[in-house]
């Protein structure tokens, strides 16, 4: 009874998934057919059994029912066998063929006692084929146990020994010994009568091991189990009656053996059957209350053998004995797991798993613990913050498996740049903190400091591919009143101090940069909760046509009425915007609004052909869905594709191969067209510019003009307008401020430009009120130099 329990009952019984190494057919099953006829089969099965025990003992009836249900038992397993592969296979095969040899056995068996009217003798030739069933059990379990086992393979094979011991011992004293002992057996008899007990106490010792060391949670596999559960049993009543005396044929020990029968037949029909043997992540040092119950069970075997056979005295010690060692070994064993699990979440909760070094909370813990004691004089403490440059380059190129011997290797050279006894910590991430206890002054915190700049800058070898990885490192030194927080957040605000100076280099804390920082964090926050509260407004620019003197368009530019520090120009947020990704909420809101306003004009004005200008961030052009946002505003707007202009910099189309460079080629089957702004100052090569999907460039202000323009800023202003002619794109000067500039332009031939001159950026008033008059170029005159500020 102990193998039921432990069989249908043991909470290692759980669903896992499969190891990649597993060799087993994963092929799914048609579920619902499989599902139906495993229990169709079931219910079969169990009228058989019924019927079994109504018919007459030794009758013909219960020599078929067995006979039949033994039979389809061995042909649904060669089924099995046939359908799998691997270890599923050799346990399939190897019961199919123990349930053909029981089937063989099985007809002489019932079949002699009708023929003759005797029973069958003991033993006799049909005992060879039911022995040699054993062998084929005994592969079976072994191709079960053979899967990955579980991780406290000593405790599982100890747990094995006390419960085969235990189980062992009640075998021997109320099977094996009264066989022993019986006298007047012929040898072949005492032989034969021995060996049935001894194999099924081989079986039992595997299957003790297969439900100990293996976890799963599979319905065919427990069915097998099920199986091997009333094989035992059976076996066990049929020699203890057999050695009393009382064995009868078509008795309840021969209907035990139909449900072994029929419980590998509904294994070999449940939807299971194909990947029963899928192995679990391994579970672990975990002793269940089910086991418990058991392993405390057995070592009560002893006693309750002393108390019925005092005569077994010795045998009874021996076991007891083995067994309470084993429990011991157990005990002893599992405190040892205790002790090294509270080692190990110690270290777990001090040490970071990848790097080894010290994590935040230690590194925090230990800075508080500084600080609390009072400076030593000459002494002071100093934090080092520590961040790689461009680390993300790394993970998305070479992988997070290169990343993290990056990071391994940065915690390696970390120990070369510091001073003994100065504390390392990974925060997280690619972020590194260093404590530097009594130093004397800055100037030698700083000398630590430049070291890590410099190890850290020499280049990884990642399996064949150089890395190189530099650091920005912010360094903080202790004053009055510093807490370990405050210190913490000083080095971080001059680590940022670092990567906005250019990156891998040491900066110092400044207070007075730590309040502009501080001041950009609020703008940030504010800017996020920005478009929300509608404080965005655009003003426009016009596009002149410098022949005609027409209006051909405008460019939209959006500003920031910011409630407590008034209108705020595009280069004072746009960057803010970009690096917080609110830039893509107030792009869809300037493209919008845009749209909706000039096709409000082109209305009002009889402008079909008026043009609009909107600039593009690349944060906007990253999101796989920026082409549908843009149709479906057109859409909603009403406004001609042919009408808009999408303004993108150069360094956005770097490579004309990219996703970026793909979905602007897909608007511009639209209609819509795309312009380069303030081109010539980013990164494109000709060979980029024949084949970026563009029409139109705007040349960036600088060419246009130049404070003191020599022959090189015209020859360069030349050739970029030539350039942009001869690839059949538009181009347009940016940046006209003073007459000469206009006519240079004119005279090379440039059809549309806009500038101070011909007119600042205004409101949606101003631009009706130009639409209303009949524009022209200015003539040539001189007015008073502005700085252009249409930054997008």
């Amino acid at each position: 009874m102990t193998t039921t329990g432990l069989a249908l009952d043991s909470p290692n019984l759980h669903d896992d998934r499969a190891s990649p190494e597993q060799e087993l057919d994963t092929t799914p099953a048609p579920r619902h057919a499989a599902s139906l006829g495993w229990l169709v089969y079931l219910v079969l099965g169990a009228a058989a059994i019924t019927t079994y025990y109504f018919l007459p003992r030794a009758g013909v009836g219960q020599a078929v029912l067995l006979t039949v249900l033994n039979a389809t038992a061995a042909g649904l397993a060669y089924r099995g066998a046939s359908k799998t592969h691997g270890r599923a296979r050799v346990v399939w095969a190897s019961l199919a063929i123990s349930m053909t040899f029981a089937t063989l056995a099985n007809g002489p068996y019932y079949g002699v006692p009708l023929i003759t009217g005797h029973p069958t003798p003991f033993p006799y030739p049909g005992d060879i084929l039911f022995l040699a069933t054993y062998p084929c059990y005994m592969i079976a379990l072994g191709a079960l146990a053979g899967q990955r086992r579980r991780n406290d393979r000593r405790g599982d094979a100890l747990d094995s020994m006390i419960l085969v011991i235990a189980g062992g011992s009640l075998m021997w004293e109320f099977v094996i010994a009264p066989v022993v002992h019986a006298s007047g057996l012929p040898i072949l008899a005492h032989v034969v009568s021995l060996a049935y007990p001894t194999m099924d106490l081989i079986v039992f010792a595997m299957l003790i091991r297969l439900v100990v060391a293996v976890s799963w949670r599979s319905g065919s596999m427990r069915l097998l189990l099920g199986s091997f559960v009333f094989l035992l049993v059976s076996d066990t009543l049929y020699a203890t009656q057999l050695a009393a005396g009382t064995y009868q044929f078509g008795g309840p020990t021969d209907a035990l053996w139909m449900a072994s029968y029929l419980f590998i037949g509904m294994a070999a029909l449940h939807p299971s059957a194909r990947e029963f043997t899928r192995a679990g992540t391994p579970s672990g040092h975990r002793l269940s209350k089910g086991k418990l119950a058991f392993l405390g069970g057995s070592l009560l075997t002893g006693p309750v053998l002393l108390a019925n056979r005092p005569h077994e005295l010795f045998v009874i010690a021996c076991a007891s004995g083995v067994s309470f060692l084993l429990v011991m070994a157990r005990v002893t064993g599992l405190n040892r797991q205790l002790v090294l699990a509270s080692v190990e979440i110690e270290s777990r909760a001090s040490t970071d798993s990848l790097t080894g070094l010290a994590n935040r909370a230690v590194f925090h813990g230990q800075l508080a613990a500084v600080l609390a004691q009072p400076s030593r004089r000459g002494l002071t403490q100093a934090v080092l913050f520590v961040d790689l440059d461009d680390f993300k380059d790394v993970n998305d190129t070479l992988g997070h498996a290169a990343g993290d011997s990056v990071l391994r290797a940065v915690a390696d050279r970390l120990h070369q740049a510091v001073r003994p006894g100065d504390l390392i910590a990974r925060l997280g991430g690619d972020e590194f903190a260093l404590l530097l206890d009594a130093v004397p002054d800055l100037g030698t915190a700083q000398l630590v400091a430049e070291r890590v700049v410099h190890v850290l800058a020499a280049p990884v070898d990642i399996n064949g591919s150089v890395v190189h990885v530099g650091a920005s490192v912010g360094l903080a030194l202790r004053h009055d009143g510093s807490d370990p927080d405050k210190l913490m957040r000083e080095a971080d605000v001059a680590m940022y101090t670092a990567k906005g100076n250019g990156k891998n280099r040491v900066a110092c804390y400044d207070s007075a940069v730590d309040t502009a920082v501080g001041a950009q964090h609020e703008l940030k926050a504010d800017l996020l909760l920005a478009c929300g509260r509608d404080e965005f407004v655009l003003d426009y620019q016009p596009l002149y046509d410098l022949e005609t003197g027409g209006m051909v368009g405008v460019e939209a530019l959006v500003r920031w009425q910011h409630p407590v520090r008034g209108l705020l120009p595009p280069y004072d947020f746009i960057g803010l915007a970009e690096e917080s990704g609110a830039i893509v909420d107030i792009g869809a809101w300037v493209l919008e609004t845009a749209c909706r306003q000039v096709h409000t004009w082109q209305r009002l004005h009889a402008l079909p052909q008026f043009d609009l200008c909107v600039n593009i961030s690349m944060r906007q052009l990253e999101r796989s869905d920026f082409a549908d946002q843009v149709k479906d505003v057109l859409l909603r707007t009403e406004f001609d594709p042919a009408c808009l202009v999408l303004e993108i910099t150069e360094s956005v189309l770097a490579d004309p191969r990219s996703e970026s460079a793909a979905r602007l080629t897909t608007l511009r089957r639209l209609g819509i067209r795309v312009a380069i702004d303030d081109f010539g100052t980013g990164y494109s090569s000709i060979e980029y510019l024949r084949r970026l999907p563009v029409d139109i460039l705007k040349i960036d202000r600088s060419f246009v003009s130049a404070e003191h323009p020599g022959p090189h800023d015209e020859a360069l202003l030349d050739a970029i307008v030539g350039l942009g002619q001869r690839l059949g794109l538009d181009v347009i000067p940016e940046g006209i401020e003073e007459a000469d500039q206009l006519i240079r332009v004119q005279d090379l031939g440039c059809r549309t430009g806009q500038g101070f001159l011909l007119s600042r950026p205004v409101s949606p008033a101003a631009i009706e009120m130009l639409l209303g008059q009949t524009s022209t170029v200015p003539s040539p005159r001189r007015p008073g130099r502005h700085r252009d500020t249409q930054a997008a």
